[in-house]
């Protein structure tokens, strides 16, 4: 979009736009506000979300009369397979149910297995003798790839981790708890406010004008890609101050190249610094991510990303400027500027390793594993995928081409061929890291 196409939208922006990373920790809920000036949106640095019963009040007085925008960095929606045998048709007319009547424990995190059930769908409530396995028998799904929305498994960005699966660094089930009935439910039951939730209600260049406040889904992993920034656990670690510091200069290059954007003197500081040394610096800096890529989809510079029917859009709604996916993820710019930075580095970070460890010694069946592997695969390929090495790289591995419904693995008599299958796909991943390093030099 040009900067003059731009400019008419700016004419008609949201009086303030806000983006919240949320956690179930009131510390760690940081949220990044955006507001126009002079045809410009003046960002601030980030600032703590508070009491979150009174945020979009607090928002509002802050809009001065205006119509504003709120991102939240928690699920909205529920998997289209999950609502099918739920009996759900619209999430937003579910959504004030929940808690109450038959869906009295539907944000009690199930304890044991037994627990779990349609009105019942998060869990575990704390590690030990959990299984993802537990969660998929109960709801009636084939797998959990099932129980992830559409959203979550499209895109050219990182994968989405279940609504209902509460355990792990990338667990989102406790924070859309959170949101839902601390933010969400209030306002669209108690508040005078004129709420509307995108995309449910509507494309949000319509809903943003025509109603006072607009809530919407984000994902600030996903974010970064959007506004030029590495992808977190491949490009850089989040949680380190000088990575964050790195990935400042991108988003300084990023508002460098918007007219209708002005960094505050606060939040330049705050991005040369890595958002602070302290245990909330990658909140902070979650936050102001999710606030640049909204910028983006609000002037029009990136589109809103949704697809889909409308009954599948009205139980799982999207991610704000997500992707629809068009192939395979190395197929993608985003991907090609992240594979030659990762090509440069190495190619499986500590972090991802230890990601996938955890992931295989949680596996339960050969069928999970092997999606464990696949997903892998795609990173693997993502790097070592350069133009001259396409056909060599194409194949996908033979020692899962054993894999399919009647595969042993599956109902996990065989322990030692799963073990054999671990092991041989952990060597080949030493394998692919020796080459890159050989290559290297």
């Amino acid at each position: 979009m040009s900067d003059e196409a731009v400019a008419r939208e700016m004419n008609r922006a949201p009086a303030l736009v806000a983006h919240a990373d949320w956690s179930t920790g009131s510390a760690k809920r940081w949220m990044a506000v955006a507001q126009p000036s002079g045809g410009v949106y003046d960002l601030s640095a980030p600032e703590p979300v508070g009491e979150t019963t009174s945020l979009l009040s607090r928002l509002q007085r802050r809009a001065q009369g205006g119509h504003f925008v709120v991102g939240f960095d928690f699920p909205i929606g529920v998997p289209l397979a999950y609502a099918e045998r739920a009996g759900i048709t619209s999430f937003l007319e579910a959504l004030p149910e929940f808690g109450r009547g038959q869906w009295s424990e539907f944000y009690d995190v199930a304890e044991t297995q037994s627990d779990i059930s349609l009105w019942r769908p998060f869990y575990p409530r704390r590690p030990g003798g959990t299984s993802q396995r537990h969660l998929v028998d109960r709801l009636g799904v084939g797998s959990m790839q099932d129980l992830l929305r559409v959203c979550e498994r499209s895109g050219s960005g990182p994968i989405g981790c279940s609504l209902f699966w509460t355990l792990g660094a990338n667990q989102v089930g406790r924070a859309a708890i959170s949101g839902w009935r601390e933010v969400l439910v209030p306002a669209l039951t108690q508040s005078t406010l004129d709420v509307n939730i995108w995309p449910f209600d509507g494309d949000l260049v319509y809903l943003h004008g025509l109603h006072e406040c607009v809530l919407l889904e984000t994902y600030p992993a996903e974010a970064c890609l959007h506004i030029g920034v590495d992808q977190p656990g491949v490009g850089f670690k989040k949680g380190l101050q000088a990575d964050r510091q790195r990935q400042g200069a991108h988003m300084l290059s990023w508002a460098a190249a918007r007219p209708e954007v002005h960094v505050s003197p606060s939040l330049e500081a705050a991005i040369q610094d890595g958002f602070s040394s302290d245990a909330n610096g990658d909140d902070r800096f979650d936050a102001v991510v999710g606030l640049m890529s909204m910028i983006d989809v609000i002037t029009g510079r990136r589109p809103e990303g949704h697809q889909g029917s409308p009954a599948r859009l009205d139980v799982e709604g999207w991610i704000l400027g997500r992707s629809p996916y068009k192939g395979k993820p190395i197929d993608d710019p985003d991907f090609r500027r992240i594979a030659a930075y990762a090509w440069d580095q190495s190619l499986l970070t500590p972090e991802l390793q230890r990601q996938v460890r955890e992931e295989y010694r949680n596996a339960d069946s050969f069928e999970e594993l092997s999606g464990i592997a696949r997903e892998a695969w795609w990173r693997v390929r993502s790097v070592l995928s350069r133009e001259e090495d396409e056909a060599r790289w194409s194949e996908w591995p033979p020692f899962l081409s054993e894999a399919g419904p009647d595969n042993p693995f599956k109902d996990m008599k065989d322990t030692s061929r799963l073990t054999r299958f671990r092991r041989s796909w952990a060597t080949r991943l030493r394998l692919y890291s020796r080459r890159i390093r050989k290559r290297r030099s």
